[in-house]
């Protein structure tokens, strides 16, 4: 199983079910506004649990932080399917049929509309960029309960015209394809797949230097790092790499390096590794 309800009512439907293997996967970092819920329903069900995958070393640590057994937990980064994000090479004409401006910088954010993903901190960013560069826009791709207040923060900062909020995509792929430079401006991250996919794409990559970002990614070779909460230093960030086509085409090609080590191959290796582990070595054979 993966995530919260899924691990769940999967865990429960298993031990019903006498299912004699069980194996659940998780995502965030525990601890960020968790509900009650989600850490009680994951204590009571861990000793039913073979094995919990945590997708990153920061997922592992908040569970270790919160009473689960060290062994019992196992790391198995994300993957992507790094092929699915070539480039498209008429940039232009794909804008505009995604609605966007044809011309000027385009900066992107990919996430949930949360607050621990920092969206507030990015609409400052775009407000100070529109200040240095009128012709800088922005694409928030994604939904959530904060999307409301971070509209209503780029109306008050001046950029509401310079900002469109897209909601959730099913198929990222276009909208990496039409990116200057994609920022990832979270407060806390389990891992940063976004980032992965825009490198893939070869987008240059602003985030912060917090949890997950610091395992995927490394700073002055395929991204530029920065604390987490400084619009200013996220701003200045994206100005070197608009101002410097040299620094972009660096940082992208060091991405698409950096991403080749987070293929979905290598993912679905280690959880079959996992899975025979857990069944034996004679099934494995057989």
């Amino acid at each position: 199983t993966h995530s919260f309800s899924a691990g769940l009512w999967g865990r429960i439907a298993a031990i019903l079910a006498r299912t004699p293997y069980v194996v659940t996967t998780i995502h965030t970092v525990a601890g960020w506004a968790q509900p009650l819920k989600l850490r009680i329903g994951n204590q009571l069900l861990q000793p039913f649990t073979d094995r919990i995958v945590a997708v990153s070393e920061s997922v592992r640590r908040s569970l270790i932080r919160q009473g689960f057994p060290r062994d019992a937990i196992q790391v198995i980064y994300n993957g992507i399917c790094v092929e699915r994000f070539r480039r498209s090479t008429s940039v232009a004409g794909d804008r505009k049929r995604l609605g966007l401006n044809p011309d000027g910088p385009l900066v992107g954010m990919i996430g949930r509309c949360s607050p621990e993903k920092g969206g507030s901190d990015w609409v400052q960013m775009m407000a100070t960029l529109a200040r240095s560069d009128a012709r800088v826009q922005g694409v928030l791709v994604g939904n959530g309960p904060e999307q409301a207040s971070w509209r209503a923060l780029a109306t008050a900062e001046g950029v509401a015209d310079q900002i469109r909020f897209v909601g959730i995509k099913t198929d990222i792929v276009p909208w990496l394809a039409v990116m200057d430079v994609l920022v990832c401006p979270s407060i806390q991250e389990s891992f940063g797949i976004a980032a992965l996919e825009a490198q893939a794409a070869g987008v240059p990559v602003v985030a912060t230097r917090v949890d997950g970002f610091l395992e995927a990614l490394h700073d002055g070779e395929d991204a530029l790092l920065v604390e987490s909460g400084n619009a200013i230093g996220m701003a200045v960030a994206v100005q070197s790499l608009l101002a410097s086509n040299d620094l972009a085409s660096r940082l992208a090609d060091g991405g698409r390096r950096n991403v080749g080590g987070f293929g979905i191959d290598k993912t679905a290796q280690h959880y079959a590794a996992l899975y025979w582990k857990l069944l034996g070595v004679q099934n494995a054979k057989s």
